[in-house]
């Protein structure tokens, strides 16, 4: 049978959202039987049946747009995109929010609504890509139905490091199921080559977006497996399982499995002090990976060994009472001096480094006619990172100089 469209549809049987036309047998559908085998691998039992649909592009983004406007404060979503401009990692002009609805229309194959208890599947996806999509999604089916991942995955303000590596770990653990059921391991696949594979696909897109919405796009699969995988090797899927009891604690247990272990928990860093007339659309941790990922851009080679030291940070993004303004600041502590001179050094790379020096000479600001100044510090073990304020005009226009954020991240990192 050929759809409209010229596609071959796969037979019932390869095809787990076909019709049984069969309505008292709804245990027997392809979608349930594909649930048994994916419970039986993955080793959790199936609590109650899970429901498929299929939905176009346009359908499945208001779906995801809805979900996350409703779970989400927009001002937070503004955030980020401002805290991405204010650091220099994407273009001055940049729509962060339309660029991410962008990134997820061109990438998204389907997902698994757990509000609703619903899998989606987008109907331009066929084939393996079909398959591989479904069994994914299961296992998010499956982790819902033991582990509640509406609460799991909730939106709570100041948490967002946390809340990373719970996404983390939800998409590593699917990504290791999916790869057990589909090649018969659940190492099969190295977390370098995923990374490859991954930003591949994300970056040959026609209108690629920037570097770093790829990267925070993919890293929490590429992070969540290596951790679930390491899990995995030393105790299987119950080691997995004991992992949603005592859920990694930030990103830094993420990546580091001897940090989980011993519950290394993140420093204490105050709230950041709000410059005079601002107040925060946003406030949170950046925590290890997004800290790697920002120096990725800057020190591509330096960025994981530079990002291990971290211990702890805190940042807020800042928009002027008048809301024509917006300016950033981040703590950071890292674990010792000499890691703290090491993410210094990153930030200084020359040539690609956000603070580059000049004529062989470190900097600590650097004026810029559109973003405002950029000032890094360091005292002992802590580092400010201060951007702007500049004006939201188009383009965006500096609202200080050197001197008044200078002053400003000094008061920062005062004891």
């Amino acid at each position: 049978m050929r759809d409209l469209d010229g596609w071959s549809r796969p037979p019932v049987d390869d095809d787990p959202l076909a019709e049984t036309h069969d309505e008292t047998d709804a245990e027997n559908t392809p979608l349930m039987r594909l649930l048994r085998e994916v419970s039986r691998s993955r080793g959790l039992e199936i609590r109650k049946p899970v429901q498929g649909r299929r939905v176009t592009r346009v359908e499945a983004l208001a779906v995801v747009r809805q979900k996350a406007e409703s779970e989400m404060p927009r001002a937070v979503m503004v955030a980020q995109g401002e805290l991405m401009r204010a650091l220099g990692v994407v273009p001055v002009d940049y729509d962060y929010v339309g660029g991410v609805y962008h990134l997820l229309s061109e990438n998204l194959a389907g997902f698994y609504d757990q509000s609703e208890d619903v899998l989606f599947l987008l109907d331009d996806i066929r084939d393996r890509a079909m398959r591989e999509t479904v069994v994914h999604e299961l296992v998010h089916a499956l982790q819902d139905q033991h582990y509640d991942l509406e609460a799991l995955l909730a939106y709570q303000p100041g948490k967002g490091d946390a809340l990373t590596a719970s996404h983390a770990l939800c998409e590593g653990d699917a990504m290791a199921a999916s790869m057990e059921i589909m090649q018969g391991s659940p190492h099969q696949l190295r977390p370098e080559v995923l990374l490859g594979q991954m930003l591949h696909a994300v970056g040959s897109r026609a209108e690629p977006p920037p570097e770093i919405l790829q990267r925070s796009l993919v890293m929490p699969y590429v992070d969540g497996m290596r951790f679930v995988q390491a899990l995995h090797r030393r105790g299987g899927w119950r080691a997995v399982d004991a992992a949603y009891a005592r859920r990694p604690a930030s990103t830094e247990q993420l990546l580091h499995l001897d940090k989980y272990d011993a519950d290394e928990a993140p420093l204490d860093v105050a709230d950041v002090k709000l410059l005079d007339g601002y107040q925060a659309l946003d406030r949170d941790a950046m925590g290890e990976q997004a800290l790697r990922i920002y120096l990725d851009q800057w020190a591509p080679g330096l960025a994981p060994a530079a990002a291990a030291g971290w211990g702890g940070d805190r940042y807020a993004v800042m928009q002027s009472a008048s809301k024509d303004a917006y300016a950033v600041a981040l703590v950071v502590r890292m674990d010792t001096e000499a890691d703290a001179v090491e993410l210094e050094e990153a930030v200084h790379e020359p040539g690609t480094g956000a603070l580059p020096p000049i004529h062989g000479k470190p900097v600590t600001c650097v004026e810029r006619a559109d973003l405002g100044p950029l000032v890094l510090l360091r005292r002992g073990v802590d580092l400010a990172l201060v951007a702007g304020p500049y004006r939201a005009t188009s383009p965006p226009q500096a609202a200080a100089s050197c001197p008044e954020a200078l002053t400003y991240a000094e008061s920062l990192l005062a004891p």
